[in-house]
């Protein structure tokens, strides 16, 4: 999920909340992988088609899988951990008439999980289409 408030003709506070839904699996590394991220991005248009690139601080919440691992965590290691994050995105939104858009967005995301013995590293790729909906919060949208 994102909001993309746009401050300026070419610039975009934007915000992104990112959430691990998946099967029960015992074979994956962490049981949570949240994200959220905020950060500014830059439009190169201002038109229908809309490409831009953003750069995004944000937040890992972490939880460890006990079962894929196989033994004990260490004592401090078992429970949710909040990590630092870095993205960098780019993509485009294409607008369809005033109130929808088509976006598209890849993302890499720099981070680690922090252990008492070792850090994970939570480094990932990640590639999103969807269908957006456009709020007029302003009468002199610069869009």
């Amino acid at each position: 999920m994102n909001l993309d408030y746009q401050l300026e003709r070419r610039v975009s506070f934007r915000c992104d909340i990112n959430m691990l839904v998946a099967f029960q699996d015992d074979r994956k590394i962490f049981q949570h992988h949240h994200q959220a991220l905020a950060g500014i991005a830059y439009h190169f248009s201002s038109k229908r088609f809309d490409p831009y690139m953003a750069v995004q601080p944000g937040v890992s919440l972490t939880k460890l899988n006990k079962t894929l691992l196989g033994e004990e965590l260490p004592p401090g290691d078992e429970g949710l951990e909040v990590n630092p994050l870095i993205s960098a995105s780019g993509g485009f939104n294409y607008y369809i008439g005033n109130f929808m858009h088509v976006a598209v967005n890849s993302r890499f995301n720099f981070g680690s999980h922090k252990m008492t013995n070792e850090n994970l590293p939570l480094n990932e790729f990640q590639f999103s289409v969807g269908l957006g909906w456009n709020l007029r919060f302003r009468q002199n949208n610069p869009v």
